[in-house]
């Protein structure tokens, strides 16, 4: 968790280098991730932070988290398990 929180914080800083404030908080269950171990995160253009964890891929909106996981046969997810995301040029997840 602390590698995430530490990566989080290296992304979300970068881009405001010359920001007068900065605000920054802890994700965890407790404010609805679907798992406290993070493998891996991206950003999308529209500003939404994907997580994903050994239990589904998380969206973060800035205010609240959502979770979308492998529902069987036909799922959008082929796994729970996520273990890489990838961001196109364009900013396409």
């Amino acid at each position: 968790m602390r590698r995430l929180a530490a990566a989080l914080a290296l992304c979300c800083c970068a881009p405001l280098a010359g920001a007068q404030s900065l605000r920054f908080e802890r994700l965890t269950q407790d404010q609805g991730l679907s798992q406290n171990f993070v493998r891996v995160f991206a950003q999308d253009a529209a500003g939404f932070l994907w997580i994903g964890s050994q239990d589904g891929l998380n969206r973060f909106d800035g205010y609240e988290v959502r979770v979308f996981r492998h529902d069987g046969v036909g799922a959008a997810l082929h796994d729970a398990h996520i273990t890489a995301l990838h961001a196109t040029p364009g900013g396409a997840l």
